[in-house]
This record gives structure tokens, C-alpha cells and sequence, in this order.
């Protein structure tokens, strides 16, 4: 049976305009996750826990986005003008800057919470593990060198750690405290954070650490860097940022979850009862968060370590003791 030229045309547009309503119906799911995941970014760094209204998320046809969170202020009198939070521009993996602040943003989107679309930062709890590091910086100072990650993970790079270069088979085995933006698992975890890092310093490399040298625990933790703030394990009610992990009605039983998170390496795991703290759920619940810490960029630095034992963790600010 042959097919006229006018059947096979309609049949062909018909195909075309299916395939353009699917892409734009992708497209628009696509920029309804960022802009939600944008939302909840921006409101897991508010101290307040404030979450923005408004989104919009416009395509720049290079596979890029932009998104606005903003609200609508009503001014009266049938006026009203729109409130500004934030503006940041990102990539389909939720990956770009807020280009307010000038800082690395990594939203995550909807299939994200177990770490997909964010590069395989190796935990901390283990650092006698080989591992790929994008090196930056380095001194014969250990002091300086704390001081250098302490501003890589101000400038949004949350496990930037010290290492010892002596103590690891591949890295100078004359002694210098190497400032590594991050602990990879692999070298394309590594590549795919590589260009941001060389934004700002330029002549940063990967470079694989080889094996461990030294037997037992490391000479210098690098998650020991003292602007890690970890506030005392003694109850206080004194505001703080909690790396939340898990919740339980039963103190006991959140208490036994404590007790595993110490037992993981973080010492200051601890109970909270979340209604005597007002940022907290005023339902009484027993959460544990597992550290507290006294600033935001602090809770950050830890966060990937409790992230790779627990993918959903979250910082929250705990906000005032009733």
C-alpha cells in the first residue's frame, strides 16, 4: 500500500510537535525541581528556617539556569514590588553558584537525597584510606595551612582538609601540610569538582594520595582542624547548629542512636527533645543531631562525613532554649 506525500508530511509533523510537547513537559519538570530544591537550599541556610515564597527558573539555552527566589510585597493601594533572596545560576544537577555571594551552590533535586549528581566525597571517618585530592595550597606550617582549608570551606568547598604529604606513599615525601579541596573516591568524582576549584586558584591538580604510610590512626586528623567548632557534650542551652540525622519518641531509643553515631567517630553526637527549642518541631520528638556546632560553615564541614553514614542528614539551627 503505498502512503501519499500529504499522509507521510502529517504524519511526520504529528511525530515532531509529540516529541516537542514531551521535551517542554521534561524542561518544565526540570525547572519546577530546581526551584524547589533552590527553595529548600536557601531555607536550610536561614537561621530563621525562612523559605522564600517565590521561584522562577528561566533556561539560558546553554544548559544552564537561572533562578530567582524572591516574594511578592504588597505595598498598598494596589502597588506591590518583589523582594529579592537570592539569584543563583546552576546546571540539570542542581551544580553552579549563587551569583549574589559568589559562592559554589549544589542544590539537591528530586532522586539526590542518597548523594546521585553529587560527586563521592569519601567519609572521614577512615582518612588511613587512599584517596583523589584537588590540591591547592600548601605550608611547612600547620597553622597556615588549617587557616587555608578553614577559607576553601568558607568559599564553599565543606571537606577541605591537612594532610601530611610524608605520610602518604604518592604525595612529597618531604613533610608539607597539603590543603586538598576535597576527598574523592575516584578521579572523576574529583574532575567533576576540578573546574570550580580552579575558578579561583588556578593552578590546582588532582593527584592521587597513594597508600598510608603509618600504622594506627594518622599523626594529624585532618577533620580535627580547629575551626571545626564542636560545642561541649555537656547539656547547655546556648543556640547551635545541629547536623540532624535521626528521631525517636522513646529518649532510650535515641539515646542507643547516639550512642552508634559516637561510636562512628562522632564524640559529640547527642539527644535533643526538639520542643524545648524554638526553631525545632514543637511536636516533642528525641532527635539527634551528630555534633553541634557553632556556626553554619562549621556544621557544613561535617556534613558530607554524616552524609556518607546517613544521606539524609540535614543542618538545621536550633534556635532559642524555652
Amino acid at each position: 500500500m503505498r502512503i501519499s506525500k500529504k499522509l507521510r508530511l502529517g504524519f511526520l509533523i504529528t511525530t515532531a510537535s509529540l516529541i516537542l510537547s514531551a521535551a517542554s513537559t521534561v524542561l518544565a519538570d526540570l525547572q519546577d525541581d530546581l526551584c524547589t530544591a533552590a527553595k529548600d537550599y536557601y531555607q536550610a541556610r536561614s537561621e530563621s528556617g525562612y523559605r522564600p515564597p517565590e521561584a522562577s527558573c528561566t533556561d539560558n539555552g546553554n544548559g544552564t539556569y537561572i533562578i530567582h527566589l524572591y516574594e511578592i510585597v504588597d505595598d498598598g493601594n494596589g502597588f506591590s514590588h518583589s523582594s529579592t533572596y537570592a539569584w543563583y545560576e546552576v546546571d540539570s544537577n542542581g551544580t553552579g553558584k549563587d551569583t549574589i555571594l559568589g559562592k559554589p551552590v549544589q542544590l539537591v533535586l528530586p532522586g539526590q537525597a542518597s548523594g546521585a549528581g553529587i560527586p563521592n566525597i569519601q567519609s572521614m571517618g577512615n582518612m588511613t584510606s587512599p584517596f583523589y585530592g584537588i590540591w591547592c595550597e600548601a605550608d611547612k606550617d600547620i597553622n597556615e595551612a588549617r587557616n587555608c582549608a578553614l577559607s576553601w570551606r568558607n568559599m564553599g568547598f565543606p571537606s577541605a582538609q591537612v594532610f601530611l604529604t610524608s605520610e602518604w606513599s604518592n604525595l612529597n615525601p618531604e613533610p608539607w601540610y597539603a590543603v586538598s579541596a576535597g576527598i574523592y573516591s575516584s578521579e572523576n568524582d574529583a574532575w567533576y569538582r576540578l573546574s570550580q576549584v580552579q575558578s579561583i586558584y588556578p593552578d590546582a591538580y588532582i593527584k592521587y594520595s597513594g597508600e598510608y604510610l603509618k600504622t594506627g590512626s594518622p599523626s594529624f586528623n585532618p577533620g580535627s582542624v580547629s575551626t571545626v567548632e564542636h560545642a561541649a557534650v555537656t547539656s547547655s542551652h546556648s543556640p547551635f547548629y545541629g547536623i540532624w540525622c535521626e528521631a525517636d519518641r522513646d529518649y532510650n531509643e535515641a539515646e542507643k542512636m547516639a550512642q552508634k553515631w559516637r561510636n562512628s567517630g562522632f564524640p559529640s553526637a547527642q539527644v535533643f527533645l526538639t520542643s524545648n527549642w524554638n526553631n525545632l518541631n514543637s511536636d516533642p520528638w528525641y532527635a539527634v543531631s551528630a555534633g553541634v556546632y557553632h556556626s553554619w560553615e562549621s556544621a557544613e564541614s561535617a556534613l558530607y562525613q554524616v552524609q556518607s553514614f546517613y544521606p539524609d542528614a540535614y543542618i538545621k539551627y536550633s534556635g532559642e532554649y524555652k
